[in-house]
């Protein structure tokens, strides 16, 4: 039996359908929730415990993508989050942003969990780009509640997520979708709270988040037979969740766990790290676990925390710039006073002084025959015949 408290918690239709696919028995997995409004998906899934939250709020249907509902659903029921996280020590929660419950629920979780006493971690997915900019725009939104109030905010970008799959029909896209970010997870727990050769403790995990300032980006590969080690580790550095190769390179900081069976070796752990080093940069900091898992005989897995060495945008003060005024305004209410005076910070030209031009009629040209076009006369200089003042 494993002595530290760890819960996973998927929150809204995806985290449901992830968390539930995780290996969880009561001597080796972790405890996992499915938190969600809607019946229907809770009953699809298979984690530990099923929660239903808000069912005064939306009657046990979804929210329909609306976040402040999903929100409403969840303090609704906050006495029910507490209970589910009496006593933890980590909170790993999964959810996909954009949507209702994942996007309104998932910081009421968190903040169960904080004040509760336990750490926290969050995987988040974000929206497909064909699902348009008003949901993207929705999961940055979402984004900004989590870095807040979570620990260490993990994203994974499901365009990339499901370039990693080899299925090409939809079902098994997101089956094998779906399978690699569970397994994702349950690395981390492995690392975390099983034995192995190296481990890493909640320690690192607040160190990764100070380091990181809260954000990072996920990927995860495995590998079997002949030649695992060397595998597991291309598959992972030239995977689209790396980016193929650019993530690493940019790296700041990487966090590794290695999971394998009793056959696992330190020879394999080596060469997968021979493998990390030689792609990061110089000053990116690597930090690694590794668990033994008897199931996980002849293969290895691998899952990767990445945090990006991040550009500071200065503050640069700028102008409300200026309206043109239109010759033919609109029809409406006639501009205030004041709201017809020009802005005091418009920048004027600087004004000319007055040139000494104030010849008038033919000048030398009046004792020749004069040169007429379309009625003017072309003797006449142009400034005197249109009425213009000359400054400088």
């Amino acid at each position: 039996m494993i002595g530290r408290k760890i819960s996973v918690v998927g929150i809204g239709g995806a985290g449901a359908r992830i968390v539930g696919q995780m290996p969880s028995d009561a001597d080796d997995g972790p405890i996992t929730f499915a938190v969600d409004t809607d019946t229907c998906s809770l009953v699809e899934s298979s984690a530990t415990e099923r929660i239903q939250i808000g069912e005064v709020v939306t009657a046990g249907f979804g929210t329909g993508g609306d976040t402040q509902q999903g929100r409403e659903a969840a303090e609704h029921d906050t006495a029910k989050i507490l209970a589910m996280l009496e006593n933890m020590e980590l909170v790993v929660v999964v959810a996909g942003l954009g949507g209702g419950v994942g996007g309104g629920a998932t910081p009421v979780v968190l903040g169960a969990a904080q004040e509760a006493g336990a750490a926290t971690v969050c995987f988040v997915t974000l929206p497909f780009d064909f699902e348009g900019a008003q949901r993207k725009a929705a999961a940055a939104k979402d984004m900004e509640a989590l870095r807040e109030i979570c620990d260490t905010v993990v994203v994974v970008r499901n365009n990339s997520l499901f370039e990693s799959v080899d299925s090409r029909d939809i079902a098994g896209v997101f089956k094998e979708a779906d399978s690699l970010l569970s397994s994702g997870v349950y690395s981390l727990y492995q690392m975390l709270a099983l034995p192995g050769y190296l481990r890493l403790d909640l320690a690192d995990l607040r160190r990764l988040s100070s380091d990181t300032k809260g954000e990072c980006l996920f990927a995860a590969a495995g590998a079997e037979g002949e030649d695992r080690a060397s595998k597991a580790v291309e598959s992972l550095l030239t995977g689209s969740l790396m980016e193929q190769g650019k993530l690493a390179e940019r790296a700041r900081l990487l966090m590794l766990s290695i999971v394998g069976g009793p056959d696992l070796t330190l020879k394999e752990i080596g060469q997968i790290m021979d493998g990390i080093s030689s792609t990061v940069r110089p000053q990116c900091r690597v930090v690694m676990g590794t668990s033994v898992d008897d199931g996980w005989i002849g293969r290895i897995s691998l899952m990767a925390i990445v945090g990006e060495k991040r550009k500071v945008r200065p503050q640069v003060e700028t102008e409300i710039p200026q309206q043109p005024v239109s010759e033919h305004p609109a029809e409406g209410p006639p501009l205030s006073p004041i709201a017809a005076q020009p802005s005091k910070k418009r920048k004027r030209r600087p004004r000319q002084e007055r040139l000494k031009l104030e010849a008038s009629g033919r000048g030398r040209f009046k004792d020749v025959e004069p040169t007429i076009l379309d009625g003017e006369d072309m003797d006449v200089p142009t400034f005197i015949r249109r009425g213009m003042r000359i400054e400088k």
